[in-house]
Formats: C-alpha cells, structure tokens, sequence
C-alpha cells in the first residue's frame, strides 16, 4: 500500500468516519455544526466544475442556467469498488450510475423546477 493511503486510511478515515456517524445522528439539530463545503457563485462561473473534481462525476452542462435547484453531495466511504449514486428528491431515491447521473439530475430538475 502506497504511504499517502497508509497515512489517509490511518489518520484520515477514522475522522471522516466519525463526522459520517455525527451526521446519521443528525447533530445538527442539537446546533453542533459539522464541515461542510458550499459552492456558491454567478451563473456559469464553475460551480458544478468545482464539485465535479471533488466527486469525479460529470454534472449536467449546457447552455446558460443548467443547474436550477440546490443540489447537496454527500461522499462516502464504503468498500465496493465502483461509486453508488442515489439521488434523493420529492421522497424518491432513484439509483443510477456515473454514464447516466447527469442526465437523472437533469430528470429531478425537470421535476423540481420544471
């Protein structure tokens, strides 16, 4: 195993671990804030760039305003070596995978935001 993996599955993991059970808790509500990444910026500025490299998947693209609702990405750790995609949206949890996600997103915006 290379050193950084060592090093990330050593010290690293445990705490994101922890901060994944914090969540499942739902400590929020207790007003205990937990790390958090928020992209926020004009139109077409990189946003959905920006959360493309954090989670190397493709998000929609497209001419002028394409990402019309908030969208909230949650990476987590798990053992199967390819990625789980599930989006959650009006109650519905729609499974897909990394060739199909951007056009499921682009199915729950229609529904969302019409």
């Amino acid at each position: 195993v290379a050193p950084i993996v060592s090093s990330y599955n050593e010290k690293i993991r445990p705490v994101l671990d922890a901060l994944e059970n914090l969540r499942r808790l739902n400590i929020a509500k207790e007003g205990i804030q937990l790390p958090t990444i928020v992209v926020v910026g004009d139109q077409s500025s990189g946003k959905s760039s920006v959360l493309e490299s954090l989670a190397g998947i493709s998000l929609p693209r497209g001419q002028g305003i394409c990402t019309r609702v908030p969208l909230v990405m949650r990476l987590q750790n798990h053992p199967l070596p390819y990625p789980e995609l599930v989006l959650e949206y009006n109650g519905n949890h729609v499974s897909t995978d990394e060739e199909n996600v951007s056009d499921a997103i682009n199915t729950a915006t229609e529904e969302l935001a019409g």
